[in-house]
């Protein structure tokens, strides 16, 4: 009898495991399908545009502010380069102008 009762319990745990795997490959299936609608629906669907329309006014409104700092600089780097290359034309030209002059024999 004790055999009896131990095979009994063997086939009902077998019994209860099969429909517990049974019932997890269904959930596991669902859970499956779910994520590819889900990941269907993602793909498909429009991206919120209002956030990357103000990130996009934000980083032109930030280099247009760049690109006139750039401007600005590069303007007063011309105009020392200016500036520094008149003082040295006047140096040159009144030291040709001392040697034709004789004034500078050296």
């Amino acid at each position: 009898m004790k055999n009896n009762k131990i095979t009994e319990s063997v086939e009902a745990l077998e019994s209860k495991a099969e429909e517990i795997l049974e019932d997890s490959k269904k959930k596991a299936e669902d859970i499956f399908l779910n994520a590819n609608i889900e990941t269907r629906n993602i793909l498909i669907s429009e991206p919120p545009t209002d956030s990357i329309d103000a990130k996009c006014h934000e980083i032109i409104k930030e280099a247009k502010i760049e690109a006139t700092k750039m401007k600005n600089d590069s303007r007063k780097h011309c105009d020392e380069i200016k500036t520094s290359a008149d003082k040295k034309i006047t140096g040159v030209v009144d030291y040709i102008v001392s040697i034709v002059a004789g004034a500078n024999q050296g």
